[in-house]
């Protein structure tokens, strides 16, 4: 085996390593494709590693076994030993709803996913997400969030969105709110783009895919509120990209709950990925609207094209909400080619992974690619475009070679902004 194919392997087997069960064989045959002898060379390696099994290959208990049904209990003993809990109340988890959790899929600020399927048809698969019990979710509160996401999801499947939509939802007994939707196998954005070595103009044709299945959302008042990579799949349609969005409108049916705002942002800091959060909602305050996802979308852009996020990601975490909002709302990011230029000791990965060179790697992200990303991510929404639709339009004239224009002058401040953004700053001193 060459260098290269060694290389290959070992990265697929990595990540491999993460999923468990279906999850994982879903993974393997979207990342080898029709390549059976890759397929081959990182199963025995899987098989030699001697990962156990996922202990949620057999249910543990049914928590919501429904009228006239008796919950079942497993003696597998593996499977006692690391049963799925709520952290609230330590109650094992291991359905919801007619959907029997499988492998675990990941976690975020909201909650932690699982692979499931049906009761009544196995080969039914969907993707289940618990909610933490970190946002202190009333029953009342969790009602409010999963009739806001069904009416959006409603909506999206009127017009034929192609986001993964929601199939069930509801209460646990052992207080967790829940969504099971669609499964969407694949990777992320930010995984596939560095997978196949996608140069930035590839990397942008990426983006404005994405931006267009946004723009379909809002144009029927259907916000994200929480986009990021993990919650942008690409998976193959023949030999075809396409770009799906995942946990639509999740976000913002938590945010439009006022008092779960500051316990989510907790959540984001703790456990999400706070680099994407827009300003606004760093601190609290500001509706989920457009520029909301245009600034989520901007975070996104940086990541894909730098490698890295415009903010430090373990400084974001470790200094704790505090020093995340100042740092969120306040400090401007740098520009692409100057955090890359910190990079010194990743640059050379950064860019193959770019098929560049450091020093082609670093002169193309100066000019439009640039300042598309900055104003994407300016502190005020007004100062940001207006709409996806803009933010696309620019991103096509970038990939045509075109230049972009100058944005627009920003409209002064009232007095009452003004007073709002002077008092939540002394707030937070």
């Amino acid at each position: 085996m060459d260098a290269e194919r060694f290389r290959q392997v070992r990265e697929v087997f990595l990540d491999a390593q993460r999923f468990r069960g279906r999850a994982r064989d879903s993974f393997l045959a979207q990342r080898c494709g029709r390549d059976a002898e890759l397929l081959k060379e990182v199963t025995e390696l899987l098989r030699l590693d001697g990962g156990e099994p996922s202990v949620l290959d057999q249910p543990v208990v049914t928590t919501d076994p429904g009228p006239g049904k008796v919950p079942t209990h497993s003696v597998s003993a593996a499977c006692e030993t690391t049963p799925i809990k709520n952290e609230r109340k330590s109650a094992v988890i291991s359905a919801v709803g007619s959907f029997v959790l499988k492998d675990r899929l990941g976690a975020g600020a909201l909650g932690k996913s699982y692979l499931t399927r049906a009761e009544s048809d196995p080969s039914r698969v969907r993707a289940a997400k618990i909610f933490r019990s970190e946002l202190h979710l009333t029953h009342s509160a969790a009602e409010s969030v999963l009739t806001r996401l069904r009416v959006d999801h409603k909506a999206l499947e009127d017009a034929g969105h192609t986001a993964a939509g929601v199939v069930e939802s509801g209460w646990l007994p052992v207080g967790a709110g829940y969504v099971v939707s669609t499964y969407v196998p694949g990777e992320s954005i930010t995984a596939y783009a560095d997978r196949r070595r996608l140069d930035l103009h590839a990397r942008l044709v990426l983006f404005l895919d994405l931006c267009e299945a946004v723009e379909a959302a809002h144009r029927i008042g259907v916000i994200h509120g929480g986009i990021k990579p993990a919650n942008v799949c690409v998976h193959l349609v023949g030999d075809l990209p396409q770009v799906r969005l995942l946990d639509t409108a999740m976000h913002r049916a938590v945010l439009s709950e006022s008092t779960l705002r500051a316990t989510w942002l907790r959540c984001e800091v703790l456990h999400g990925t706070p680099e994407y959060v827009p300003p606004e909602h760093a601190v609290g305050t500001g509706p989920v609207e457009t520029t909301c996802d245009v600034y989520s979308l901007g975070a996104l852009l940086y990541e894909l094209l730098v490698g890295v996020g415009p903010f430090d990601r373990s400084s974001l975490r470790r200094f704790g909400v505090e020093a995340m909002q100042r740092i969120v709302s306040e400090e401007p990011p740098l520009e692409p080619s100057r955090r890359l230029a910190e990079l010194t000791t990743e640059i050379n990965e950064l860019s193959t992974k770019r098929s560049s060179t450091p020093e082609k790697f670093a002169a193309e992200l100066v000019g439009d690619k640039s300042r598309l990303v900055l104003r994407c991510l300016s502190k005020q929404p007004r100062d940001r475009y207006k709409s996806v639709a803009d933010l696309a339009a620019d991103t096509r004239l970038v990939l045509d070679g075109k230049a972009i224009a100058s944005p627009p002058p920003a409209e002064p401040e009232s007095l009452g902004i003004r007073m709002m953004r002077i008092v939540d700053k002394l707030r937070r001193a």
